[in-house]
């Protein structure tokens, strides 16, 4: 079960259907999903594949900001991007998106149905948890060293799913993007935390050995 969609049965889901516009698109990889802008318009929910979002500066650097898994959920809601920022949604892989207008979403149903106000109910409390995460992305970008910067990140991920081995949710040159560093010196501050015993690594396979 999708989170957005949490204490929904399949009758509430047809009923949702018949009182706002849902649309499903396929996407390839290296595809555009959607654009963000800095008026709430859409949300979009990752039935199949992964993505991410990736902001531009005026000056066109491009920062990758956050990954998506198949069941996420993304959206100005959860990601308003600055008057001088552009983000854009891309597929990493083959992806199936269901999309939802915002203005039905929030348009008072006239059948006062439980479903939407569930549904309203679950999209703030990942609004809540999305500006959690970011509050935890600050934090990361916040560290003075690249060391600092890769060991909050993992011991993020870490107390997230409960062990000391973490598979990363992007690969190591996506990694470099989000943490805003260089991607071959990233790659010897990793050799050197391997030499010092810190963690293990075998390509996306993180296992932290001290903390």
């Amino acid at each position: 079960m999708i989170q957005l969609f949490q204490g929904i049965d399949d009758e509430g889901l047809k009923r949702l259907a018949q009182c706002m516009r849902m649309r499903i698109t396929n996407f390839q990889s290296g595809e555009q999903i959607a654009q963000l802008g800095t008026i709430i318009e859409k949300v979009g929910i990752l039935l199949e594949g992964t993505a991410h979002i990736e902001m531009s500066d005026a000056d066109g650097t491009c920062t990758r900001v956050q990954s998506l898994l198949s069941g996420d959920v993304f959206g100005e809601l959860f990601f308003l991007p600055h008057e001088d920022r552009f983000c854009v949604v891309e597929a990493d892989t083959p992806c199936r998106v269901m999309f939802l207008d915002w203005k039905h979403v929030i348009r008072p149903c006239p059948q006062s149905c439980d479903p939407h106000g569930r549904l309203i109910a679950n999209l703030f409390q990942l609004a809540a948890e999305k500006t959690r995460q970011l509050s935890a992305y600050t934090d990361i970008l916040s560290q003075r060293t690249m060391r600092q910067k890769l060991l909050t990140y993992f011991s993020t991920l870490s107390r997230e799913t409960g062990s000391r081995t973490i598979t990363l949710p992007m690969s190591l040159a996506a990694l470099s993007e989000y943490l805003c560093v260089d991607r071959s010196a990233m790659m010897r501050e990793l050799k050197s935390m391997r030499q010092e015993g810190i963690l293990e690594a075998d390509r996306r396979v993180i296992t932290l050995k001290k903390l």
